[in-house]
């Protein structure tokens, strides 16, 4: 019996959708590690991003409960040409850099409307592996707030392998503007249970529940795995429906040829 090519195409579909069930997002907080790696965000220079545990004096105050893990980075670039100049690195363009394997990447941070204190616009460019790879630029309204959980990039298409993320915030010659990165996310393409978030740094996290009186978020793995498991049910019973009616095509071919041969005879 000849295998039909529409054989082929159902099988390579559902090939195509179980593959891309097999992607895991690893979660890095902007103060913890990659659960998987170790590896942390490492902020340049230093001195002008400050964590938000010791940013009491930061103009930007932010609802924690609101912000992933309650952390953020607070990094503001000011080129230096008012009469206060608001950071202690004056026309210091502020970086964030992060190493990563996976084939995608995501950089979420929360915007502030207002236009002073803080200053709340936003000039951020993304480098991934030392080729550009987009922009957020954004000036605020001036409303009261912030807008919190924004995905300020997204690289989707990215070659599986290691790959080196760069944010640069601000720019020489440019106007001020303010930063306040809150996590980035990574996917892998690979068989996992459950999508991976980070952890805080011990200290950092000693510090955060002894001033602010911080509480560990639920863990809610079982809930992930349990919809991980549906999904996969639902997969399995939309392979094993198209398989039935492959084959069911098959067999009516194969028996209408027969009964052609036949008459023929």
């Amino acid at each position: 019996m000849k295998i039909s090519p529409i054989f082929f195409l159902i099988l390579s579909v559902l090939l195509s959708i179980t593959d891309a069930a097999d992607v895991v997002n690893i979660t890095v907080d902007d103060a913890g590690f990659d659960p998987l790696t170790n590896q942390y965000i490492l902020y340049q220079p230093a001195r002008a991003w400050k964590y938000s545990s010791n940013c009491s004096n930061c103009t930007a105050q932010l609802d924690e409960t609101r912000a992933y893990m309650a952390t953020w980075h607070d990094g503001t670039f000011d080129p230096g040409l008012g009469t206060v100049v608001s950071s202690n690195t004056p026309d210091e363009v502020l970086y964030a850099e992060f190493n990563f394997t996976g084939v995608a990447v995501f950089v979420y941070c929360i915007l502030s409307n207002s236009k002073e204190f803080p200053s709340g616009g936003s000039d951020m460019t993304f480098y991934v592996d030392g080729e550009q790879k987009g922009t957020f630029v954004r000036d605020a309204d001036g409303s009261p707030g912030y807008i919190y959980d924004f995905p300020v990039f997204v690289a989707s298409s990215l070659p599986d392998g290691e790959h080196r993320l760069l944010i640069q915030s601000g720019r020489k010659g440019g106007k001020k503007v303010l930063t306040l990165l809150d996590r980035i996310v990574y996917t892998q393409n690979r068989k996992a249970e459950a999508n991976i978030t980070s952890t805080l740094h011990p200290t950092e996290a000693g510090k955060s529940r002894e001033l602010k009186g911080h509480q560990p978020k639920p863990d809610k793995s079982s809930e992930v795995i349990a919809r991980h498991l549906l999904q996969s049910l639902v997969v399995l019973c939309g392979l094993g429906y198209l398989l039935l009616i492959g084959f069911g095509w098959l067999f009516w071919r194969h028996r209408n040829r027969s009964n052609q041969n036949a008459r023929q005879q």
